[in-house]
């Protein structure tokens, strides 16, 4: 129902709108001003009665080849993600000590500018929030890896997490196993890491 579509209409609001905008306005002289707003507006009202199909060939009119490289995203899309909303991390719910998850395949396209690739290993982890930074609006992640006895940090955009799926009290149970195993690799321990699973 309405959630599904302000999800819908959230989604191009994210990725399509601000595409459709910076393409007409790099072609001054063929589109005015009230013309953007007009088509925006237009894009809009389908989405918000849940007509992604009509949305989608407005958006196709004003761009026209141009449009075959855009994502758009689709009512069933978001209706398959109407949990998704429910797991997505935003950034003035989330704090110190919270644990989230980094989504398995976070970008639709390119990477962003804050991603590196040995991030890649992190995705799908479950790690825990050492810090926020709203003016950024990244946020910090440490992650124990017991096995490898290792301990790393990266700082993600919440776009880029959600809510962990597993069971929280597992996922408290390992981070706290991994962190007796850290301290006492910490506290000059014999080396090794965890002992086997």
């Amino acid at each position: 129902g309405g959630d599904g579509m302000n999800a819908l209409l959230a989604a191009w609001e994210d990725s399509v709108i601000p595409l459709l905008r910076r393409f007409m306005e790099q072609d001054k002289g063929y589109f005015s001003q009230f013309e953007v707003d007009d088509f925006m507006q237009q894009i809009r009202e389908q989405l918000l009665m849940g007509n992604d199909q009509q949305a989608k060939q407005i958006a196709m009119r004003i761009v026209g080849g141009a449009g075959s490289s855009i994502r758009f995203p689709t009512l069933n899309d978001e209706a398959a993600n109407a949990d998704a909303d429910a797991s997505a991390v935003r950034l003035d719910q989330v704090a110190t000590g919270h644990y989230v998850q980094v989504q398995s395949s976070p970008f639709a396209r390119d990477a962003p500018s804050w991603w590196c690739s040995a991030m890649q290993r992190t995705l799908g982890k479950v790690g825990r929030v050492v810090a926020v930074d709203p003016r950024e609006q990244l946020v910090l992640v440490r992650f124990v890896d017991s096995e490898a006895g290792s301990l790393e940090q990266w700082w993600y955009n919440c776009t880029a997490l959600e809510w962990p799926r597993v069971a929280l009290d597992t996922v408290t149970a390992t981070s706290a196993a991994a962190t007796t195993t850290a301290s006492a690799a910490d506290s000059g321990g014999s080396g090794g890491g965890a002992g086997g699973s």
